[in-house]
């Protein structure tokens, strides 16, 4: 189990990221395909590889004094520690294909030309069944331009490939509210951005369900009460709600995880599934990315496939790591966040029992690095040793230790029974071992509280630095991240307008309709 973002709010079976709001501002665009595209010229500049590097990076900092803290507080300092976040290679090249892919997808959805509402319900209208034009039953066959594109990212439970992902969306404005483009009047609420996950049943239905309440909740709309609720509701409708959704706000992307849950869907659902993001990637130009583990491979169809392909941004498979250089690298990148009072020199033989017991998982590994100085706290033995990671290990990884297992036997047949790596998180682990040792702690206690999470909105952060390699990456236990200060949006202009109307139980749209900012949007959904 990967560990989760603070933006992360919970509803009836889903989990939905939420990001900033902001009111848009508009930049200069180089390249031609990108200009005079108002949700295109609002987004952030493309950044460079240093630019991700300052930007994602996590370093708590290393201070020696804190070793002679007591064992609660180190405790604290501990989990701290796991905050520590360093992007790799494979962080840059997922976040150029995201920056490329949102782009992209823009460049033929352009709400300023005249005919964007007419092109919103010809596309929408083209994927509806009925008798196409070689006169089968079936969507209407119609070529639009688009340069949407999807890719998929496929990685072990706990390599990080959730939270690096949701990481590097949360740079991007989740919302951008527009009031005026190069002197004239535009009113548009843009969607930049919105991850949810695969439903538990693998349904189309449940998935339009999820969506609804995602926008619901970022927008204070009421699209689950228009398109779920309303008498009549079928799944033909709630999809043709979701397009049309997707169009009137220009969602940028549409990220889908744990899509290995499409393997409860039965009778066909999930083929009819991959259409439909077929269909969203090619008719309604939102590019879709699908993550999920290796049991989402076979489910990848020929259709979804090949309107990957040629996108030309290929797929993304995030493997567990070699014991190598990069391994090397990477535990030298957090050795120096020892907080026992005996440190010891990160040498050739912690390089491979740490590998032993984690095989390349860099969950398990930080987890066994913590974990292990904690029992030497608590033991007050004060130090690290091979024996105490591996007893450490065996203790506490009990529902990842069948697939360890197999991975250092190179047994195929169990990989196949244990695809998923199950962990608990750090917190549990603490909670069992001092348990287990008749200590309670204020870090215990802490952890019995339950987790709060905002529903605010969290800034983007461009000021984490760190003087250690760039090719390394970890992620464990987040807290709220510490970000860099953001004028203030959200009691200004449109968004102002939006938060006086919800203390009149207005929605979004009835606030600014209210103000004469825009109009029915039902006036341009009817043909």
């Amino acid at each position: 189990m990967e560990q989760e973002n603070d933006n992360l709010i919970y509803g009836n079976n889903y989990s939905l990221l939420v990001g900033d709001q902001e009111l848009a501002s508009y930049h200069q665009q180089n390249i031609p395909s990108y200009q005079d595209n108002p949700l295109i010229g609002t987004l952030p500049g493309i950044w460079t590889e240093d630019d991700y590097l300052e930007m994602l990076t996590y370093d708590p900092g290393v201070e020696e004094e804190l070793r002679y803290l007591s064992p609660d507080e180190r405790m604290h300092v501990l989990f701290e520690t796991g905050n520590f976040f360093m992007p790799m290679t494979i962080h840059y090249n997922i976040a150029t294909k995201i920056s490329i892919a949102l782009r992209s997808g823009l460049v033929f959805r352009n709400p300023i030309k005249p005919t964007f509402r007419k092109d919103v319900l010809e596309r929408i209208a083209a994927t509806e069944p009925g008798e196409n034009n070689t006169g089968e039953k079936g969507p209407r066959v119609r070529n639009f331009p688009s340069r949407a594109s999807g890719f998929t990212i496929i990685g072990t439970s706990g390599v990080g490939k959730s939270y690096s992902l949701e990481t590097i969306l949360m740079l991007y404005p989740q919302v951008y509210y527009h009031s005026q483009y190069k002197g004239q009047p535009f009113t548009f609420i843009q969607i930049t951005w919105l991850k949810i996950e695969c439903p538990y049943d693998g349904l189309i239905s449940s998935l339009c369900t999820n969506f609804f309440d995602a926008v619901d909740n970022i927008l204070n709309t009421q699209y689950h009460k228009n398109y779920v609720d309303k008498r009549g509701s079928t799944i033909q409708s709630k999809v043709k709600g979701m397009k049309t959704v997707c169009g009137n706000h220009c969602v940028g992307l549409l990220v889908i995880d744990e899509i290995q849950r499409l393997k409860a869907a039965k009778n066909g659902g999930d083929s009819l599934m991959l259409n439909f993001f077929v269909q969203l990637v090619n008719m309604m130009g939102v590019p879709v990315i699908l993550v999920g583990t290796p049991k989402a491979k076979v489910l990848m169809s020929e259709e979804f496939s090949q309107a990957r392909r040629a996108s030309g941004m290929g797929d993304v498979v995030w493997d567990r790591m070699s014991n190598d250089d990069d391994w090397k690298c990477f535990l030298e990148g957090i050795w120096d966040y020892q907080y026992v009072q005996k440190p010891v020199k990160l040498n050739e033989r912690f390089i491979d029992v740490l590998y032993e017991v984690s095989q390349g998982i860099i969950d398990i590994a930080v987890k066994a690095f913590l974990l292990s100085q904690m029992k030497a706290i608590v033991d007050k033995t004060e130090t690290l040793t091979e024996e105490l990671i591996r007893t450490v290990a065996t203790e506490s990884f009990h529902l990842a230790n069948p697939i360890l297992t197999a991975l250092r036997l190179g047994d195929t047949d169990a990989l196949k029974r244990y695809e998923d790596v199950e962990l608990e998180s750090l917190d549990y682990y603490l909670r069992k071992m001092l348990n287990s040792n008749g200590k309670e702690t204020g870090i215990q206690e802490d952890a019995k509280k339950p987790h709060e999470v905002s529903k605010k909105p969290v800034s983007n952060s461009k000021n984490h630095t760190s003087n250690s390699k760039p090719s390394e990456g970890i992620k464990v236990e987040p807290t709220p991240r510490r970000r860099s200060k953001k004028p203030d949006t959200q009691n200004t202009g449109l968004i102002k307008i939006v938060r006086e109307g919800e203390n009149k139980n207005l929605t979004a749209y009835e606030a600014l309709s209210s103000e004469g900012y825009i109009k029915d949007p039902q006036e341009y959904l009817n043909p």
